[in-house]
């Protein structure tokens, strides 16, 4: 294995012990642990050990919604899996159906001659990511930090283009971020780097019609100098 843990979730009050997340990367050991899980029989001094593939929240949250559709299917004895990312695939005498998304629903009941349940929108239970400016804000002072503190000159030139070239369309609030930051930066590494490292990535910022972009461009080269 490489590596086990405990889940990270508080200790229960219970004599409970929290689930044991595994990384298996031997394909052997991977499914001969998967053979175990379709037994659903697997005892330890005496101990039963229910095994489980690590699926996400977001997942095991939509599985819950489709109760009543899995109970239809276990009732008539329909057999069915689960498929990855997120889809559900049974068969009945010779017919089989897939469920993807919302929509199918009614052909999916349909091919398996079953009643079809009121199900949510489960395609609309997701986390939305963050705006791109949410961690775009957060990235901007660890480069500049690692840049300044990195012993190889490549990997700081490296970290100072990512930096120019974060934020396509920076507004007046992302732009004076950086050039806040170049300041800082030049302030920290002094003149020498500054014109090593600095203006190099100020003068080579590719020529775009953007205005925000020229903007940066020009006010990048201005707000060092005293440095």
């Amino acid at each position: 294995m490489d590596r086990a843990h405990r889940a990270l979730r508080p200790k229960s009050a219970t004599s409970k012990p929290r689930d044991i997340i595994c990384r298996i990367s031997s394909y052997p050991l991977k499914e001969i642990v998967r053979q175990a899980r379709l037994a659903r029989k697997v005892t330890f001094a005496d101990v039963q050990i229910q095994l489980y593939p690590d699926l996400s929240w977001i997942t095991l949250q939509k599985r819950r919604l489709f109760q009543p559709l899995l109970h239809t299917l276990q009732d008539e004895n329909i057999p069915y899996r689960w498929g990855f990312p997120f889809s559900l695939t049974a068969k009945r005498q010779c017919k089989s159906a897939a469920l993807r998304y919302p929509e199918d629903l009614a052909a999916f009941c349909d091919t398996l001659e079953i009643p079809a349940p009121q199900l949510p929108v489960w395609d609309l239970l997701a986390t939305p990511p963050p705006p791109p400016t949410v961690w775009q804000k957060e990235l901007i002072p660890l480069i500049l930090c690692t840049a300044c503190l990195h012993p190889e000159p490549k990997e700081r030139d490296q970290l100072l283009h990512i930096l120019f070239n974060l934020i396509k369309r920076p507004d007046d609030e992302q732009r004076q971020m950086i050039l806040t930051g170049c300041v800082a930066f030049a302030r920290h590494v002094g003149p020498t780097r500054v014109e090593a490292e600095l203006l190099p990535q100020c003068w080579e910022q590719p020529k775009q019609e953007v205005r925000e972009s020229s903007c940066k461009k020009m006010e990048s080269l201005g707000d060092p100098s005293g440095y």
